[in-house]
């Protein structure tokens, strides 16, 4: 697998909350064992998180976030409109 992790993204995403759940001597902190994992948390699929991380300046190119962050800084900006709200609904729904 060229340029990729050599595991699916859930694997992987599992590895990184796992690992945060570690309580180390050296380490600062640890994930709670009651908190959610992490795509959980943040309320994404892990195709969503897929689609963020590999093809982020593809989705959006002024700002991004869900539609109601899009619309707030469009407004904030005095832009008319803003074409990645599609794209705003399908990865954050």
């Amino acid at each position: 697998m060229p340029h990729a992790l050599p595991f699916h993204l859930s694997d992987y995403m599992e590895l990184v909350d796992i690992t945060g759940r570690a309580i180390l001597p050296n380490k600062r902190g640890a994930i709670e064992e009651s908190t959610p994992a992490i795509l959980e948390r943040l309320n994404l699929k892990p195709e969503q998180w897929q689609e963020l991380t590999t093809q982020f300046e593809d989705c959006f190119h002024h700002a991004a976030g869900s539609e109601s962050y899009l619309e707030a800084y469009r407004h904030r900006h005095k832009l008319k409109r803003l074409r990645d709200k599609n794209t705003a609904n399908r990865l954050f729904g």
